[in-house]
């Protein structure tokens, strides 16, 4: 699976579960969605849920962390170390 695919489909999950009346293009990609009100820790179960039904991982509850799900960047930097085929680098962060 190719980087903008899963940044498509994240996206397109945030449009649809946490953005009412903003787009994507409103959000910075480093800015924390849960400190801004975007997330809150029942939005984590789902984005949990969904990160595994949709890209066939497991994620374990010790991974459940700020780090890798604070921000959009963090959340696509934790996708790709955990789904083959990505490279999880620098060039991989969304702009």
């Amino acid at each position: 699976m190719a980087p903008n695919e899963v940044q498509d489909k994240l996206q397109t999950y945030f449009e649809d579960n946490f953005l009412y009346d903003e787009s994507m293009d409103e959000i910075d990609k480093d800015m924390s969605l849960i400190d801004n009100g975007y997330i809150d820790s029942t939005g984590i179960i789902g984005l949990v849920a969904f990160l595994e039904r949709t890209f066939d991982i497991k994620v374990h509850d010790n991974e459940i962390i700020p780090e890798n799900f604070n921000t959009l960047n963090n959340i696509y930097s934790y996708i790709g170390s955990k789904v083959e085929n990505i490279i999880a680098d620098n060039n991989w962060r969304v702009g």
